[in-house]
């Protein structure tokens, strides 16, 4: 069983690795707690984040390709609500209460101009205050 849970985390890293060579905006990690909200659900804690996506501890697993409205807070108290789809989600551990928690990525989706400008200041913001 160990051997077989080896060879799983083994092959996720190395698609992983894959997908990272594939984005189109670097990642930057999330520290100190940056919470979000997704269709409402407060509570979601941000991982990383770019200007193309966000990863985020969810407390269910999100079906793939889904969409939700992501609800962020600036340091500036401005809200962003970007739409987001899932591009994966996994399983990471069982809390201690007995709890799921997964790691969710979401692609940015339908941004403009605007959407996309505020997103910029906001992780310049994260990594400036970490």
């Amino acid at each position: 069983a160990d051997a077989a849970m080896y060879e799983d985390k083994k092959r996720f890293h190395e698609q992983l690795s894959s997908w990272e060579e594939r984005r189109a905006h670097s990642r930057v990690a999330v520290i100190n707690g940056y919470q979000a909200a997704l269709d409402g659900k407060s509570g979601m804690i941000a991982i990383n984040i770019s200007l193309s996506g966000i990863c985020l501890m969810t407390p269910e697993k999100m079906s793939h390709g889904s969409e939700c409205e992501i609800h962020l807070v600036t340091p500036e108290n401005e809200a962003l609500v970007p739409h987001g789809k899932v591009v994966w989600s996994r399983h990471i551990n069982n809390r201690s209460n007995g709890q799921h928690t997964y790691e969710t990525g979401l692609e940015f989706v339908r941004l403009n101009a605007d959407l996309e400008n505020s997103l910029g200041k906001l992780i310049s913001g994260l990594t400036v205050g970490s």
